[in-house]
C-alpha cells in the first residue's frame, strides 16, 4: 500500500497547475496539466528502473552500482523529455571526461555543483548527469517509495541537515570514500530551489565546499539557464502565469576550480568564488531568453591567478576575476 503522505504529495503536485489556472491561457492551462502529468508518470516509472537496475546491480558488485543514478537519469532523458518538448544545447561537456574515465585508476574525482530552480530540474539532469557520480540528498527522500529506494541502492549520499553533528561525521565518512571508490558526487549548493524569473542564485551552504576541500578535490560547476519562461508554478500574472511550455534549454558545464593547498580555513573564499563565477555565467547563458538590462561586469574565472588563500591574500586585496582567454 502507498502511504497516505505520498499519494497526498502528488496529488499535489499535480493539482498545481489547475490552482494556477486563472492566470494562465487556456492552450497554456492544458499544457501545462499535459506536460505535469508526463513528468510525474515518468518518474514514478523511472524510479521503478532505477529499483530493479538496484537490485540487479547488488549481484554485479560496487562498480555496477555507480552507474544506477547515470541509467535512471539517461532513461528518464529518452523517455521522458520529448514528450513534454524541451531540447538541450550543452556546452563543455568534454570537461567531464577526467572524472568519466573508465579506466579506475585514471578516473579523477570532483564536486560537481549545480543551480537549483525546481523539480522540473531532473529534466536537465537526465540529459547531462555523468556517469560514476552520485547524488547528495537530505536524509528525509530516504522514505519516500521508489525514489528513495533507488537511491539507497546506488549509494546515494545522504545528509541529515537538521543535525549539524551528524552531518559533519557524514561528510567526514564522505570525504574519505570519495577517492577510494574513484567518485563525484552532485551537489546542489543552494541547499533549496530558486524560482526567480531572471537568473539568479541563493546563498551556498558550506557543505560542498568543506567536503571539496577536505578530500582536496576539484569543483565543477554545471549551470542550466533560467527556464522561468518554459516553466514554473508562480501563477505570476506579470509573467503570463503558470506554465510547461515547450522549448530549448541551455546547459554549460564550467571549468573546474583546484582546491589543491587549501585548508577550512578558505571555505568561505572558495565559496564566494565560485558563486561569482557561476552567478556570471548563469546571466550569460540565460542571456538569449532574459532581458539583463545594464552591461556585465568582466566575466570571473579561477585560472588566471592562484585561488586567493588566507596565507597568500591581504585584507584591502580584491579578488579580480577575468574571463580566460
Amino acid at each position: 500500500m502507498v502511504p497516505n503522505s505520498v499519494i497526498a504529495g502528488a496529488a499535489a503536485f499535480i493539482s498545481v497547475p489547475l490552482l494556477a489556472a486563472p492566470k494562465s491561457t487556456p492552450s497554456r492551462i492544458l499544457k501545462l496539466v499535459l506536460h505535469t502529468s508526463i513528468y510525474t508518470t515518468g518518474l514514478a516509472f523511472n524510479s521503478l528502473v532505477g529499483v530493479v537496475s538496484g537490485l540487479a546491480a547488488l549481484v554485479g558488485g560496487d562498480r555496477y552500482r555507480q552507474q544506477i543514478s547515470w541509467l535512471v537519469a539517461r532513461s528518464f532523458y529518452y523517455t521522458v523529455t520529448p514528450l513534454v518538448g524541451w531540447k538541450f544545447n550543452v556546452i563543455g561537456e568534454e570537461k567531464f571526461e577526467p572524472f568519466t574515465n573508465p579506466d579506475d585508476s585514471k578516473r579523477q574525482s570532483s564536486i560537481m555543483v549545480s543551480n537549483h530552480q525546481t523539480a522540473l530540474d531532473i529534466l536537465f539532469l537526465g540529459r547531462i548527469f555523468p556517469k560514476f557520480t552520485t547524488m547528495m540528498a537530505k536524509q528525509e527522500i530516504k522514505k519516500i517509495p521508489l525514489l528513495g529506494w533507488w537511491m539507497v541502492l546506488s549509494k546515494a549520499v545522504f545528509i541529515n541537515r537538521k543535525d549539524r553533528k551528524d552531518a559533519i561525521t557524514a561528510f567526514n565518512r564522505i570525504g574519505n570514500e570519495i577517492k577510494d571508490r574513484g567518485i563525484s558526487v552532485w551537489i546542489f549548493p543552494e541547499g533549496t530551489r530558486c524560482t526567480t524569473p531572471s537568473p539568479s542564485l541563493l546563498p551556498f551552504k558550506k557543505g560542498a565546499f568543506h567536503l571539496a576541500i577536505q578530500a582536496q578535490i576539484p569543483i565543477l560547476p554545471v549551470l542550466c539557464e533560467n527556464y522561468y519562461h518554459l516553466a514554473n508554478y508562480n501563477g505570476d500574472a506579470n509573467t503570463g502565469g503558470s506554465r510547461f511550455e515547450r522549448g530549448q534549454v541551455q546547459i554549460k558545464v564550467l571549468d573546474p576550480i583546484p582546491t589543491t593547498g587549501l585548508t577550512s580555513d578558505d571555505v568561505q573564499t572558495l565559496i564566494d568564488y565560485t558563486y561569482e563565477y557561476m552567478l556570471y555565467h548563469l546571466k550569460l547563458l540565460s542571456s538569449t531568453s532574459c532581458s539583463l538590462g545594464k552591461p556585465l561586469p568582466p566575466p570571473p574565472s579561477p585560472f588566471n591567478k592562484p585561488l586567493p588563500t588566507k596565507s597568500t591574500r591581504t585584507d584591502d586585496e580584491d579578488v579580480v576575476l577575468v574571463e580566460k582567454s
